[in-house]
C-alpha cells in the first residue's frame, strides 16, 4: 500500500533570493523512492535536483536544470531510491518579492498533467493531456517549449534556357560576410511612401551580427533610398509590408532591399504581392533545424532539375571556408512534387539554406521551392 508522503523541512524555503543567488537545501537521506518539488517566483531561474550515494558528492539532475519561469508555478517529481537528495534554486538576476519552495518525499506521486493553454516545456515530466493533440498545430501556437516552426518558400519566375541559378525572385543570393545595415534602394514607385497610397512600411527579417534572430521595421520612401537600419544584419531572409495606405492594396512597384551603403542587393518584394519569396533561410544562433517537408514545382513543359542546399559554418569567412553540400535533388521536374521526411535531416546553428534550379535548352518558366523546419533550442 502507498504510504502517505511528508514534507521536506530541510530543502523547503519560503526566504526570497536575491539577484544572482543560490538556495541550497541540505542532504537528506530516507526510505521514500521518489520525491516531488513544487516551486513558484516572481522572477526566473533554475530549479536542480542534486543526489548523492554518500552525503558528500552531488550529481545534478538534469544537467542543465528545470528552467523556471517567473510567476509559473511548477511541480517536478523524480524517482529517488536510496540516494541522499537536495534542492538547489539558481535566481536570476533581478532579486525575488516572493518565492516559494517547497520538497516532499513519497512513494506514488505521478508525472503532473499539463493544462490544455499551457506550454509544454521541454523541460516538463508531463503527462499530456490536450485534447486532440496535434504536435505540429502546438508548435506553431508556442505551446511546446523550446521548439518553433519556419515556412519558407522562393519562387523564380523567369528562368533562363541552359542555367542554373538561385531560386529567388530576381538576382542572386547574396550571402554576407560582413554584417551591416540595410535600406530600401532608390528607384522604386513614388506612392510607396510614407504618406503615399502603396506600401508605407516594410519589416526586414533575419540575424544580427550575433546570428541571433533580429527585424526592424524600414518606412519607406518613395523612389528615393530609405534611412538605414540600426540593425547590423549578417542575413536577411524575409521582408514584407506592413502599413499601406489604401485599404486592401501591397506594395505599389517593386521594393528592392540593399545594403546599407548600397551596391549588394538582397531581397526584393515583387509589385502587389507584399512578401519576399527567396529560398534562403540560415538556422539562428542556438538553434538546430529540422526538416520535416518539401514541394517544388516548376510550370515549364521543358523538365528542371531543382536543387536544395546546405552550407555550414557560415561564420567562417576565411579560407578554407566551408562548402557547400547537397540536401536533395529533384530531376526533370515538370508540375509538382513533394516529400515528407521520416527521419528528419538536421542542420546546427549558422547553416545556410537554399534552393537552385538547372535548365536545359527551351524557357523553363518559373519554378518554386517551399520547406518546413522546426526549429529547436539546442
Amino acid at each position: 500500500m502507498p504510504r502517505a508522503g511528508r514534507e521536506s523541512q530541510l530543502n523547503t524555503t519560503t526566504t526570497p533570493l536575491t539577484g544572482a543567488a543560490t538556495y541550497t537545501g541540505t542532504g537528506e537521506l530516507n526510505d521514500y523512492p521518489q520525491v516531488g518539488v513544487f516551486s513558484f517566483a516572481d522572477v526566473a531561474g533554475t530549479l536542480y535536483f542534486d543526489w548523492s550515494v554518500d552525503g558528500t558528492n552531488w550529481h545534478a539532475f538534469p544537467t542543465a536544470g528545470f528552467k523556471c519561469s517567473a510567476n509559473i508555478p511548477e511541480f517536478h517529481t523524480a524517482v529517488k531510491l536510496g540516494r541522499y537528495f537536495r534542492i538547489r534554486y539558481i535566481n536570476d538576476s533581478s532579486a525575488q518579492s516572493t518565492f516559494r519552495l517547497t520538497s516532499y518525499f513519497g512513494d506514488n506521486f505521478l508525472p503532473s498533467n499539463s493544462p490544455m493553454n499551457q506550454s509544454i516545456g521541454v523541460d516538463n515530466d508531463a503527462s499530456v493531456v490536450r485534447v486532440g493533440n496535434d504536435q505540429a498545430l502546438d508548435v506553431a501556437r508556442g505551446f511546446i517549449g523550446g521548439q518553433s516552426g519556419v515556412s519558407k518558400f522562393g519562387a523564380n519566375p523567369n528562368v533562363s534556357a541552359s542555367s542554373t541559378e538561385d531560386i529567388i525572385f530576381t538576382g542572386v543570393i547574396n550571402f554576407l560576410q560582413t554584417a551591416t545595415t540595410v535600406r530600401i534602394k532608390a528607384g522604386g514607385d513614388s506612392a510607396d511612401a510614407s504618406a503615399g497610397n502603396g506600401a508605407r512600411q516594410i519589416t526586414v527579417e533575419g540575424l544580427d551580427e550575433n546570428w541571433m534572430l533580429a527585424s526592424e521595421n524600414i518606412t519607406t520612401n518613395g523612389a528615393s533610398a530609405s534611412t538605414a537600419t540600426t540593425t547590423t544584419f549578417t542575413r536577411v531572409f524575409r521582408a514584407y509590408v506592413t502599413d499601406v495606405g489604401t485599404y486592401g492594396v501591397a506594395n505599389t512597384g517593386d521594393i528592392v532591399v540593399e545594403n546599407g551603403s548600397g551596391g549588394t542587393d538582397l531581397v526584393t518584394i515583387e509589385a502587389g504581392i507584399g512578401q519576399t519569396q527567396t529560398s534562403a533561410y540560415t538556422v539562428p544562433a542556438g538553434k538546430t533545424a529540422y526538416l520535416v517537408r518539401m514541394r517544388v514545382g516548376s510550370t515549364s513543359a521543358k523538365a528542371s532539375d531543382i536543387s536544395f542546399w546546405q552550407r555550414r559554418n557560415a561564420d567562417d569567412v576565411t579560407v578554407p571556408f566551408t562548402g557547400k553540400r547537397l540536401i536533395r535533388k529533384f530531376l526533370g521536374v515538370t508540375g509538382s512534387r513533394s516529400v515528407d521526411f521520416q527521419s528528419y535531416p538536421s542542420f546546427p546553428a549558422k547553416t545556410d539554406l537554399w534552393g537552385t534550379v538547372t535548365t536545359g535548352s527551351g524557357a523553363a518558366g518559373s519554378v518554386e521551392i517551399a520547406y518546413d523546419l522546426i526549429l529547436v533550442d539546442d
